[in-house]
């Protein structure tokens, strides 16, 4: 007979990558009405094997503000998970456009099997006439908490 151990150490990590960098990296630049609709890509890869389902928080500072304090009305600046690659059926995410809100939002909630996830993430700031223009910010943070 032969007497066989494994040990497999537990993994629950998040890596997040936009505009060729990790982290979320938005980047929208000078925008004004003229320059119409911009959107940014932000893929997000958790892997899990503790077998325990999960969510991934979206943390926003404040409203979009440019350098003069303006800021882009909520309906105007946008979220929407694009495409969820995973072993087993999500939970509830964000599969529709929906305002980007300050403070803490749940976009994704896993599987009951708490499967390793790859998801597209697509940000989109539209301008309006009486938008002003400007180079507009908010700090976004992404954090994984097991359920």
């Amino acid at each position: 007979s032969l007497d066989i151990e494994i040990n497999i150490a537990p993994l629950f990590e998040m890596i997040v990558f936009s505009n060729g960098q990790e982290g979320v990296n938005l980047k929208f630049g000078e925008v004004s009405y003229k320059t119409g609709t911009k959107t940014c890509d932000v893929d997000v890869y958790v892997e899990s094997n503790m077998g325990r389902p999960y969510q991934i928080i979206q943390k926003v500072s404040g409203p979009m503000m440019n350098e003069n304090s303006a800021k882009i009305p909520e309906k105007d600046f946008t979220i929407e998970i694009k495409e969820v690659d995973s072993k087993e059926e999500p939970g509830p995410y964000v599969s529709k456009e929906v305002p980007v809100k300050d403070g803490e939002s749940v976009l994704f909630s896993s599987g009951l099997g708490g499967e390793s996830a790859h998801l597209k993430v697509k940000y989109r700031l539209t301008m309006q006439p009486d938008t002003k223009s400007g180079n507009y910010s908010t700090q976004i943070f992404y954090s994984l908490s097991m359920l």
